[in-house]
Parts: structure tokens; C-alpha cells; sequence
């Protein structure tokens, strides 16, 4: 995975600017320039407070495209040995929460 490229893709998403990470992180414009075109390499730590400034974990950080995040991957390997009455009372606390994409099933 492309560090660099997906540190521009998340800026972009989140209509952050360059300045703005770059203070957060406490580098200077140039140093960041430097890192999103991959002549400066980021440190794990660096890339750590990247994250925080994005809200994401790093499992989100890399994980690619289509793919489900770990803790929905384990929630569904756990909902597979749920008897039916588990499902619907499971089904249940989950209409409670607000969602823009709700399906009825």
C-alpha cells in the first residue's frame, strides 16, 4: 500500500487541507509535501497521529478497497452461530439505532 496515496485520498475525503495535517502533526508544510510525494518516508508514529487526525484506526488505514473492516468481519463470524431467536432479538436492538440506508428484510 501507497502511504503516501492514501494520506492525499483521506485528505480529500475529509476536505482537510495539507496545513491542516501538517499542524496537527507538528511538521512543516514542506516536510508533508515531501512525505505525500513519497521523497520523505513517514514513521509509524507519524502515521499513528495521522490516523487520530482522521478518526481512523490503522487496520482502517490500510485496509483496500471493498474490503470489510476487521471488527464487522468478526461480528459476522459471530452472528453466524446465532440461533433464530438470537437473530430476531438481534435484529431488534439493531432497528433501534438511526441509519441512512436501512433495508427492510
Amino acid at each position: 500500500m501507497d502511504a503516501a496515496k492514501r494520506i492525499r485520498e483521506l485528505l480529500k475525503e475529509r476536505k482537510a487541507t495539507q496545513t491542516e495535517l501538517a499542524d496537527f502533526l507538528g511538521c512543516t508544510q514542506s516536510f508533508l509535501s515531501k512525505l505525500l510525494t513519497n521523497k520523505n518516508r513517514i514513521t509509524v508514529e507519524m502515521l499513528e497521529k495521522a490516523c487520530e487526525f482522521f478518526g481512523i484506526t490503522l487496520g482502517d488505514f490500510f485496509q483496500e478497497e471493498g474490503e470489510l473492516p476487521l471488527h464487522i468481519e468478526n461480528f459476522i463470524a459471530y452472528c453466524k452461530d446465532l440461533s433464530e431467536q438470537e437473530i430476531v432479538a438481534l435484529r431488534a436492538v439493531v432497528e433501534l439505532f438511526p441509519s441512512k440506508n436501512k433495508t427492510k428484510r
